[in-house]
């Protein structure tokens, strides 16, 4: 498992559906306060990362057991109603977005703010639509 602070290219965060629609200077921003991490097939991401949210940018994530997220997918408890428990299916890339650097962000950027909400109502619509439990 590794940390990673480097630049990325703004594909990485652009194809989550959470900032699919964000400018490209705000893609390019959100970044900055971003890490990647590197896990191996079977590690786990557990609580102890407090209010956290993951982006999948590269392989498979299970989240509590569900079926896995692929790249793109986002999950944590940023926006988690109950604890999440990760695990990689097969060797992945992910990219984290600690809740500190994300509150500073957006109080940099409050043109974010609408962005992310809009990502948060279009899960939630679709989370209810499948009756999932705790869709954030």
């Amino acid at each position: 498992m590794t940390l990673d602070r480097h630049r990325r290219d703004d594909a990485d965060v652009a194809t989550a559906p959470l900032f699919r629609n964000l400018p490209p200077h705000f893609l390019t921003a959100i970044q900055t306060v971003m890490e990647r991490k590197a896990l191996h097939a079977g590690e786990t991401i557990n609580r102890h990362y407090g209010q956290t949210l993951f982006l999948v940018e590269r392989g498979a994530v299970t989240t509590n057991g569900g079926p896995p997220l692929n790249s793109g997918a986002w999950f944590g408890e940023l926006f988690a109603t109950s604890p999440v428990t990760a695990r990689a299916e097969e060797d992945s890339v992910i990219l984290v977005l600690r809740h500190a650097r994300f509150s500073a962000f957006l109080s940099r950027h409050p043109g974010v703010s609408m962005h992310v909400l809009a990502g948060l109502a279009r899960k939630l619509r679709v989370a209810t639509a499948r009756g999932e439990r705790n869709a954030l």
